[in-house]
Order: C-alpha cells, then sequence, then structure tokens
C-alpha cells in the first residue's frame, strides 16, 4: 500500500512532487501498489520510488526519472522462476 503522504503529493502535480523531491532526498517514494491511471507523471522525479504493483496504464512518463525505482512485485505471483527452472522471461535469449 502506498505511503499517504506520498501519494497526497504526486496527486498534487509533477511540481509539488519535484519540490518535496528536493527537500526530501534521502526519503525513497513509496507509491506501491498506487492508483495512478491516466497520470501526467512527465519529468516527475521517480528516482528509487517503489511502484510495485503500482497503476500506471495510460500514465504520461515523457522525460520521468525512473532511475532506480521498483517496477515489479517480488516473488512468484509475477511469473518469477523457482530455483533452478529457466526465468521465462529469458527462455530463447542469448
Amino acid at each position: 500500500m502506498a505511503n499517504k503522504e506520498h501519494l497526497g503529493l504526486i496527486n498534487q502535480g509533477v511540481d509539488a512532487w519535484n519540490r518535496w523531491r528536493e527537500e526530501h532526498r534521502d526519503t525513497p517514494p513509496d507509491l506501491k501498489e498506487a492508483n495512478l491511471p491516466t497520470a501526467n507523471l512527465s519529468r516527475a522525479d521517480l528516482a528509487k520510488a517503489d511502484l510495485s504493483g503500482a497503476n500506471l496504464w495510460g500514465a504520461v512518463l515523457n522525460e520521468t526519472n525512473l532511475s532506480g525505482a521498483k517496477l515489479q512485485r517480488d516473488g512468484p505471483d509475477r511469473g518469477e522462476a523457482k530455483r533452478g527452472e529457466p526465468d521465462p522471461g529469458q527462455v530463447g535469449r542469448n
């Protein structure tokens, strides 16, 4: 579940979000499972954000900083291979 403060800030718009990020560089954003469909996140600083399980379907991400962001859930529920089995995303790749 997303941090309520972080979710409120991102919903205020990119300018408010980026100001907060500048002031809180050491706080990794927690937006896991956030519902942000069709949000305009252009130029948002989402570096190192936890966006696992977030709904970004249709969100505008032009020039958004996603470096180091977590975009996938952990664990077998996302189709990860079990120990000793090939990763389904890597089968057939050389």
